[in-house]
């Protein structure tokens, strides 16, 4: 019987081996990744082919990202070229100013600080309108709620009044 790794497991089914077609037993060879191998060897081969799709599977993503999602969030948030330029040149580390030179392990890091662009965004938004209806953004304007019990009920941030109070 094949010697057993972590990632692989007796065959329990009789089958055949994927690189020479000959017939494996019940209990013998290897089974991993839904594939039969009737030896260590074509075991090794099924690893470094899976390696390969993995490997293929993940630039594609890695280029999709690049090439496509980046470039498509910057538009849709509205940065400029010079906003652009200093966020890629922070996670290349002054390395380069051009989006198309990110590596892969870059590349999410540029998606993550454009989400966080994002997110900024999205609660300046949020707080603004709470500031406009003159509502407290924490109880939107109940001044407690039940689940507060334990506390008094009441809104720390409001102090139980409801109305918007933030000094920033």
């Amino acid at each position: 019987m094949a010697r057993m790794t972590t990632t692989t497991f007796t065959n329990r089914y009789a089958g055949t081996c994927e690189y020479c077609q000959a017939h494996v037993a019940k209990d013998q060879g290897i089974y991993t990744w839904g594939v039969t191998c009737c030896s260590d060897e074509h075991y090794k081969l099924e690893v470094a082919r899976h390696d390969a799709r993995i490997d293929e599977r993940d630039h594609d993503i890695w280029v999709q990202q690049r090439d496509l999602f980046i470039p498509n969030f910057i538009t849709e948030l509205g940065l400029d070229d010079a906003k652009v330029a200093k966020l890629v040149t922070k996670i290349t580390e002054g390395r380069t100013t051009n989006i198309a030179d990110l590596t892969s392990g870059e590349t999410p890091k540029m998606l993550r600080e454009l989400h966080k662009i994002q997110d900024r965004r999205n609660n300046t938004k949020r707080i603004n309108e709470h500031k406009l209806a003159n509502r407290c953004p924490r109880c939107e304007g109940q001044g407690g709620a039940d689940k507060w019990n334990a506390t008094q009920w009441t809104c720390y941030e409001c102090g139980g009044s409801g109305k918007y109070s933030r000094s920033k």
